[in-house]
C-alpha cells in the first residue's frame, strides 16, 4: 500500500483556504528546477544509517531525523530533466543503494534507462513512454491517462477502462481513487490547499507540473466496497522559503488514523531542495 501513498504525493508533490475557493492563486516559474533533493526521515532502531542526523520541531514537539536518500538533476536547454542520481541510505535500501536513470527524447517519445549500480553485473531496466505535442507523458505517473491544459497542470486523469480516477480544478487535485485490483478496497486521497501560495517546483517536467497551488494536507479514506473508513491516514505538511521565495524545506507528519497498517507507523518526513541556479 505504500506505492499508493507515492502516487499521491506526486499528484501533489498562515492560514489555509480549502481549493473550492475560485481564486486560482500563484503559480511556480516555469524557469525553476530543482537540482538537488535530500529526504530525511524518523529515525529508529531498525534504520542503521543515521546520515546527517539533525532535530526537527513540528507543533513544538521534536523528531530526530536522518538521510534516507540524496538525488541529484540535470536538465537540457528547454528544461527537459536528462539524468537522475540516486543514493539511498537505511534499511529501506539494502538492495540498492544507488542508481542512476538517464532520459532520452526521441520524437515523440522518451526513453527511460535505470541502472543500479550496486548490484554485480549492473542491472539495468528500460521504459519507454509517449509523449504528447507538447512533450508530456500520456500516462501519469504510467498507469493513468493523462491529459493537460496549455500551461502543463493536469486536467484529467483515466485508469485504464476510461474511468475518470480524480478531481482536478485549476491544475490542483483535489480527490484521487486508486485500486490495485477490483478485489480490493478503493483508496481515496484527498488533498487541501493554501491557495494563496505556488506549489512544489517540477522536477519531471515529462508528468506537466505539480499541484498549481501549495498542498498543506492529504488525508485518505479507504472505500471498503460496502462502508468507507474516514482518515485512514493523514499527512499534514509545512515550509521553509529562501529569499526568492523558493521551498527549501517541506516538513510532513503522517499519522495513522486507524490501527491498519498499510501505510507504516506515524512518520516525520523532512525533504530538502536546492535549485539550478539563483534568480539574478
Amino acid at each position: 500500500m505504500y506505492n499508493l501513498f507515492v502516487v499521491a504525493l506526486l499528484m501533489g508533490c498562515g492560514g489555509c483556504q480549502k481549493t473550492t475557493d475560485p481564486v486560482v492563486g500563484p503559480a511556480v516559474s516555469d524557469s525553476v528546477r530543482v537540482a538537488r533533493q535530500t529526504i530525511k526521515e524518523l529515525i529508529s532502531p531498525s534504520q542503521p544509517s543515521r546520515l546527517e542526523e539533525e532535530t526537527v520541531v513540528v507543533e513544538g514537539q521534536s523528531y530526530r531525523v536522518g538521510t534516507v536518500q540524496q538525488s541529484s538533476y540535470s536538465y537540457d536547454k528547454q528544461g527537459r530533466i536528462l539524468t537522475e542520481y540516486n543514493q539511498y541510505f537505511g534499511a529501506s535500501s539494502m538492495t540498492e543503494r544507488t542508481d542512476s536513470i538517464y532520459y532520452e527524447y526521441v520524437g515523440s517519445a522518451v526513453n527511460i534507462r535505470r541502472v543500479a549500480l550496486n548490484t554485480v553485473p549492473k542491472r539495468v531496466t528500460t521504459q519507454r513512454l509517449a509523449l504528447d505535442s507538447r512533450g508530456f507523458a500520456e500516462k501519469q505517473p504510467t498507469i493513468f491517462v493523462a491529459t493537460y491544459d496549455a500551461k502543463g497542470y493536469l486536467l484529467a486523469l483515466r485508469d485504464e477502462y476510461g474511468r475518470t480516477v480524480a478531481r482536478i480544478e485549476n491544475g490542483n487535485v483535489l480527490e484521487l481513487s486508486v485500486s490495485t485490483s477490483p478485489s480490493t478496497p478503493t483508496y481515496i486521497f484527498r488533498n487541501t490547499y493554501d491557495l494563496t501560495k505556488a506549489g512544489l517546483p517540477s522536477i519531471q517536467p515529462i508528468y506537466g507540473k505539480p499541484s498549481r497551488n501549495l498542498v498543506i494536507e492529504t488525508a485518505i479514506d479507504r472505500d471498503n466496497f460496502y462502508s468507507i473508513d474516514k482518515n485512514v491516514y493523514k499527512t499534514t505538511y509545512w515550509y521553509k522559503y529562501d529569499q526568492y521565495n523558493r521551498i527549501v524545506r517541506q516538513i510532513a507528519r503522517s499519522i495513522e488514523g486507524v490501527a491498519l497498517y498499510e501505510f507504516g507507523d506515524n512518520t516525520i518526513r523532512a525533504t530538502d531542495f536546492s535549485y539550478v541556479s539563483s534568480p539574478r
